[in-house]
């Protein structure tokens, strides 16, 4: 990017109230889910600018949604205290669970490309915790509610889906900590606490690089982008080894930048995994694939002066044809009248 952005290439309306969540489906080109305070979550054709479903089972504001790895289902966390395993292509809830009991905010993913969610946020006392459910049944949870610690700022989770590894940044933290997770293991044996990045300056925001832009060359498997103040910070996450030889073990086959379905085949009910690519020798992007969005004509706020006009005219208009009418009242009137 060289540059700011002054214009939108698209435009989504359809939520009444403010979006405060959203995820980009990881295998239809450009299908994106969306939560508001509205209660709903709506999974848009971005190409097309249309809201193509509208998820309404949810009984507080959503503050956060995720896709699976096939891009086949969505988890979200709700403030009614509920985890949701959602099927956004019927609208309906396919498992919920019991979340956290605190007030605070949370958040819940999953487990890269298998059938686990975690989600993070307060118990009753304010302690940050997380739990872990299965999928294939939320009724109760395989782990947790689990303690983190004592400190009041949201925890923002990232997973790496191809070293397993799952990080936990505090809004307001200095310290980042990561885990290593081994999802098909007893729940006493997945979670493994490695380690954590610290720091005196406090994250405000924090997002994760793809994979596909890590440095093989170094050995770096995670890179983390912190907000530190007006500042962005790269955190590089390295695998310490002497050998300069591409480390296939660390680097399986990623996510590619190409979508294995359009949104329309998605629409339609077809599923497919991601499409993945070596990053021996780096990563290639994929020639073209620019998009032509379909843009929807946006209404173009008036002006006070462009109102008060508008204003006018509808007025004279009113007059014309109250007008128009009593003549065709009186003349329907006189020719009913006796000879």
């Amino acid at each position: 990017m060289s540059g700011n952005v002054a214009d939108a290439a698209q435009v989504l309306k359809g939520h009444s109230r403010k979006v405060g969540v959203l995820d980009w489906n990881g295998v239809a080109e450009n299908v994106l889910a969306t939560g508001g305070q509205d209660y709903k979550i709506k999974v848009w054709d971005v190409t097309t600018g249309q809201d193509k479903l509208t998820v309404e089972k949810h009984g507080g504001v959503i503050q956060s949604v995720a896709w699976n790895y096939n891009g086949t289902l969505l988890t979200s966390f709700c403030k009614d205290k509920k985890i949701r395993l959602i099927d956004p292509r019927t609208g309906e809830v396919a498992g919920e669970g019991n979340g956290h009991e605190g007030v605070k905010g949370g958040k819940a993913i999953w487990f890269g490309k298998h059938d686990k969610i975690i989600s993070v946020g307060f118990a009753k006392g304010s302690e940050r915790q997380y739990i872990v459910f299965d999928a294939k049944n939320m009724s109760e949870p395989i782990i947790g509610p689990t303690t983190i610690d004592n400190s009041a700022g949201l925890i923002m989770p990232f997973y790496d889906e191809d070293t397993e590894l799952l990080f936990f940044a505090g809004k307001g933290d200095g310290n980042i900590r990561y885990y290593e997770i081994e999802p098909e293991s007893e729940p006493k044996e997945m979670i493994h606490y490695i380690s954590q990045f610290g720091s005196n300056e406090p994250t405000r925001g924090c997002a994760s690089m793809p994979k596909r832009g890590c440095d093989v060359n170094t050995n770096e498997v995670v890179r983390l982008y912190k907000v530190a103040g007006n500042v962005v910070q790269p955190l590089s996450f390295k695998v310490p080894r002497k050998s300069e030889m591409f480390q296939d073990d660390i680097f399986p086959d990623c996510r590619s930048d190409e979508a294995a379905l359009t949104a329309d085949q998605w629409f339609e009910g077809q599923s497919e995994n991601p499409k993945l690519k070596k990053l021996e020798g780096g990563f290639v992007k994929k020639e073209g694939g620019n998009v032509a969005f379909q843009k929807q004509e946006e209404e173009k706020e008036l002006t006070g002066d462009e109102l008060k006009k508008a204003y006018e005219e509808l007025k004279k208009r009113v007059v014309y044809l109250e007008a128009e009418l009593a003549k065709k009242q009186a003349s329907s009137t006189s020719g009913d009248a006796p000879q």
